[in-house]
């Protein structure tokens, strides 16, 4: 079992959690009340902090009773390396106001990969039957 060390910063702050084992989310909660204006990006503080071990890293995503509501957060990709404040970025289509302990995201934990990048000559490792065609190209 992987083991994520967390802080909290804010009296207030809510350890994350998740209500079945074999969920991959675990849910981030405000540390304050907040109003959502309409197709206004808005920041808002969980109050914790996250230290994740060598070679993992972490995303931010919509809780999908937000989404079916058109609420919106970013997508956002939190580094092994960063030790701040977790805040979520939302939107929503019309005004929704969160309040403090309010469900506002969900955090889905990920194995870093290495890569090494290795410049081609043009056209080598180039072709395919898809070739360059992009948007749309499947089709309706």
């Amino acid at each position: 079992m992987l083991k994520i060390k967390f802080k909290k910063i804010h009296l207030e702050a809510k350890e994350p959690f998740k209500k079945y084992v074999g969920d991959v989310g675990w849910d981030l909660f405000a540390v304050e009340d907040k109003v959502l204006y309409a197709n206004v990006i808005t920041q808002v503080f969980t109050g914790i902090c996250l230290r994740m071990p060598e070679g993992y890293y972490c995303e931010i995503h919509t809780r999908s009773s937000h989404g079916g509501l058109g609420i919106r957060n970013h997508l956002g990709i939190i580094d092994g390396g960063y030790c701040g404040e977790i805040t979520v970025l939302m939107n929503s289509p019309k005004e929704y106001s969160i309040a403090k302990g309010d469900k506002i995201a969900q955090l889905i934990f990920k194995k870093r990969i290495s890569i090494k990048f290795v410049e081609v000559e043009e056209g080598e490792e180039f072709i395919s039957d898809r070739g360059t065609n992009g948007f749309g190209s499947t089709g309706k």
